[in-house]
């Protein structure tokens, strides 16, 4: 076996073991670090809140006192009069490509005893019309910033994504006033693997024997 193939056989065998991969994508959430609100609405640019439940037993604030980061995070609170409640804070739909791999990221701090703190990822068509979902339950964390990863696979014909974080029949037994904070929010396309480097290998070597 002459120097090349060693080469390339080494430099194969340290990819497929290592998992070498390039660098992730750009993150594809808008104002996702929630401290932009150029229109002074007192809400983050490109993300908006709305409780449907009756009385709108739960609220959401652009707060400045409790963050991950910088000075802004996203507040969704049970309402203290009230025994439960539900709303949803959700992102502009931006554009993605079907059946891709994707990571999403947040920070987050959840103060509940009961009820749902979720994300719900929301698939769109090319028409904006809706196509399914995926949901993730997180569970309390004990007044802690938590940092929060999930890979998500677009569905078939998939053209838009919306990112949604529920509060669902919230509730913080006696103080009756669960929170559930958002900051820092990515999307960011898988990282690409080392196929083409692989691929080009052996191109490489052949043109250096020449």
């Amino acid at each position: 076996m002459n120097k090349q193939k060693v080469l390339m056989s080494i430099l194969v065998g340290f990819v497929l073991v290592l998992g070498v991969t390039a660098p992730a994508g750009a993150n594809l959430v808008l104002n996702g670090d929630m401290e932009t609100d150029a229109n002074t609405d007192g809400m983050p640019d490109n993300w908006t809140f709305n409780s449907w439940d009756t009385g709108h037993r739960t609220t959401g604030t652009w707060d400045t006192s409790t963050y991950h980061s910088a000075t802004h995070s996203y507040k969704i609170q049970q309402h203290p009069s009230y025994a439960t409640g539900s709303g949803m804070f959700y992102s502009d739909r931006f554009a993605v490509n079907a059946n891709t791999e994707y990571t999403l990221k947040f920070w987050t701090r959840i103060e509940k005893t009961a009820g749902n703190a979720q994300i719900q990822v929301a698939y769109y068509n090319a028409s904006n019309n809706y196509l399914n979902r995926s949901v993730t339950a997180y569970a309390d964390t004990a007044g802690a910033w938590l940092e929060k990863t999930k890979v998500v696979t677009t569905i078939a014909n998939t053209a838009f994504v919306e990112l949604q974080f529920v509060a669902y029949q919230f509730d913080n037994g006696a103080s009756n006033d669960a929170k559930f904070y958002i900051d820092d929010v990515s999307f960011t396309p898988e990282p690409a693997t080392m196929t083409l480097l692989l691929l080009g290998l052996p191109l490489a070597l052949r043109r250096r024997r020449k």
